[in-house]
């Protein structure tokens, strides 16, 4: 999965940075995301300051042991029974 991050143009770095590192701690809080890797100042949209790509490191099916844990669509139908 990639998260094409774009701010409105002219947008500073601080608050990409700003931006990215909430975005990050997000993504890393989710029990489904095991790491994240954030470029700045590059996205498909553009480059520059108000850029920047996240792409999550999902966790292993291996390590889900009960599915819920890692997949929301079996959350979701878990709730249905």
């Amino acid at each position: 999965m990639m998260v094409d991050i774009q701010l409105p143009p002219g947008a500073s770095y601080n608050r990409t940075d700003q931006a990215t590192n909430q975005i990050m701690e997000f993504l890393n809080d989710q029990s489904e995301v095991a790491n994240t890797t954030m470029v700045r100042g590059f996205s498909f949209s553009g480059k520059g300051s108000s850029a920047a790509l996240a792409f999550p490191t999902m966790t292993d099916w291996s390590e889900c042991g009960d599915s819920t844990r890692c997949c929301p669509c079996h959350r979701s139908q878990n709730r249905a029974h």
